[in-house]
């Protein structure tokens, strides 16, 4: 940990050196990251791509990746606040990544919220029956069964179709 500042300093020396180097750019974000500089990563980001030395879709996929651990950390500490702003984020920058919405549900459950929270899984299950998503709403249904039926009859059904799917013969 003491090293990091250091392994910083030499990252962004080497993506001057070379700045077309997306690896460069790639250690500097992390690294920012590791110290939990969150706003430092993505001004980092945004430097590299508007030099146009980093394609669109990896800035996003690198702007979402940063809001993602930056709204872990923030519900490490419980705060939820800053959590669902950065998971907000990282939703809209990493559309359809499993992890991302996962940890939006979680910030929402964390915060009261898990009406929200199931409706952003079911929102996403309904696009990629990913069984992580499932088990999630099943987890935050609890005991409000009778509410969530219709969610719930939905993802079971899905569930024998994917076994019978799944059956040798």
């Amino acid at each position: 940990q003491n090293l990091l500042p250091q392994a910083l300093d030499l990252a962004k020396r080497a993506n001057k050196v070379n700045p077309s180097d997306t690896s460069s750019v790639t250690a500097v974000v992390s690294l920012h990251i590791k110290l939990g500089e969150w706003q430092e990563a993505l001004r980092a980001i945004d430097q590299h791509a508007r030099k146009g030395f980093m394609r669109r879709a990896d800035m996003l996929r690198l702007r979402g990746l940063t809001h993602l651990m930056h709204a872990e950390s923030m519900l490490e500490q419980s705060r939820t606040e800053e959590a669902q702003r950065a998971a907000v984020q990282a939703s809209k920058f990493l559309r359809g990544f499993v992890p991302a919405t996962i940890l939006l549900a979680k910030v929402y459950a964390a915060s009261a919220q898990s009406d929200k929270a199931i409706k952003v899984l079911y929102k996403a299950w309904r696009n990629d029956q990913h069984p992580q998503l499932a088990a999630m709403i099943q987890s935050l249904a609890g005991s409000n069964k009778k509410k969530y039926a219709k969610i719930l009859k939905a993802i079971a059904s899905n569930a024998n179709d994917l076994a019978a799917l799944w059956t040798c013969s």
